[in-house]
């Protein structure tokens, strides 16, 4: 019960700045409101972050994929960021709202993804690996990503044929989650089942 209530607390608490964040953005740069379409993206894009805080809450490390003892843990965005995802994710870190595996964390937005920056991700795997856009991988390179990083894409497409564990998809002006079933089965990075407290926006695929 305790735990329970710690991480509605959490939850609370990332929904309240969240909407704070909203709100100021929505009230004080006009840089935002240039269009509307421009506007719904960075909506779609602080979504996305939120989302992903919970993820991360809900996928569990094994040591030996995590950082050495005090360094930070990292969550890499690699592609153009078209909603504002990375940054809006950056500003929950900033206020100690994102731990991995009990460290701190670091975002890292890489826009270039070249093959020489996917050769370095492979290298040195974050924890977190979100693909703004699409990256052309290998099965094999794909495999030996997922066996240290969680890997999120866009589009149920990207599950489906095993590129990523989990995507953001947009239907209906809604934002769903499809999610690997195989990312339950594997013990690091594995997705715990209390996932289910998201199972209105989740779907789980074979």
């Amino acid at each position: 019960m305790t735990l329970f209530n710690t991480r509605l607390h959490i939850f609370r608490r990332r929904f309240f700045i969240f909407l704070g964040f909203l709100c100021l953005n929505l009230g004080f740069h006009p840089a935002l409101v240039d269009s509307a379409i421009g506007l719904e993206k960075r909506k779609i894009g602080r979504v996305q972050a939120v989302y992903l805080t919970h993820l991360i809450d809900f996928t569990n490390w094994a040591v030996r994929d995590l950082p050495n003892s005090g360094k930070p843990a990292r969550v890499l965005f690699l592609g153009h960021d078209q909603n504002g995802v990375a940054d809006a994710f950056d500003f929950l870190v900033s206020e100690g709202l994102v731990t991995i595996g009990g460290r701190k964390v670091e975002v890292v937005h890489r826009k270039d993804v070249s093959e020489s920056v996917i050769k370095n991700v492979l290298t040195d795997p974050a924890q977190v690996v979100f693909f703004l856009e699409k990256v052309n991988l290998s099965n094999e390179q794909i495999q030996k990503l997922k066996s240290k990083s969680l890997i999120i894409g866009l589009g149920r497409e990207s599950v489906v044929k095993g590129t990523t564990d989990i995507a953001f998809v947009f239907s209906k002006n809604r934002i769903r989650l499809a999610v690997s079933k195989q990312a339950f089965v594997r013990k690091s990075p594995g997705l715990s089942s209390r996932i289910s407290i998201l199972r209105n926006v989740v779907e789980i695929i074979p």
